[in-house]
């Protein structure tokens, strides 16, 4: 009776290895290759390019390290928009990958990256945010944006200035390097 029990209570611990293994065996995530760090952009940082370019500090325990990048709407990574997959290691130290799909304007996404030795994965990086700065980020406006200016016959109270047009409702930029400067004095409450 002991023998059979033994035998038994070993098929048991077998079978709850196998189904806790999958039938791929061992999970695929190993400890030895470390997460990489994150370096760019920082996590809350406002980047300009709505294509932007993620890097991260290389991870260690490997060599011939690939790296997936993933890009989401949502800190769970539920609604992935953007992956850069099989992402060359790069050289001194740093990996980075530039996004392929083009982001929304004045939205907030979410990015991690991990790195991979043929079938075996490290884990992911700490998780970090940024935001894609609205505005022109192509050289001509996509709407018209117009600030208002207390204008005088078609003359401005801001000097200088480069490209723009005064139209009736104030002064509207006509590419990215359009400006117009003003000289605001201090005020004691700070607002202006």
């Amino acid at each position: 009776m002991r023998r059979q029990e033994r035998f038994v209570a070993g098929l048991v611990i077998s079978s709850l290895l196998l189904f806790s293994c999958g039938s791929d065996g061992p999970s695929s995530s190993d400890p030895a290759i470390s997460a990489p760090t994150v370096r760019e952009p920082a996590s809350g940082a406002e980047v300009s390019s709505a294509t932007p370019t993620l890097t991260v500090g290389n991870s260690s325990g490997a060599t011939g390290l690939r790296y997936r990048f993933e890009v989401s709407s949502d800190s769970g990574f539920g609604s992935t928009v953007a992956v850069g997959d099989d992402v060359a290691e790069g050289s001194e130290g740093t990996t980075s990958w530039t996004v392929t799909e083009s982001l929304n304007l004045g939205a907030t996404y979410y990015w991690r990256a991990r790195a991979s030795a043929g079938a075996t994965s490290g884990p992911f990086s700490t998780a970090s945010s940024f935001e894609v700065l609205g505005g022109f980020l192509t050289e001509s406006p996509v709407n018209q944006l117009y600030v208002f200016d207390p204008l005088t016959n078609g003359s401005s109270v801001g000097e200088g200035g480069g490209g723009g047009e005064f139209k009736r409702e104030g002064w509207m930029a006509t590419n990215a390097l359009s400006y117009i400067r003003y000289e605001i004095p201090p005020t004691p409450n700070g607002f202006v």
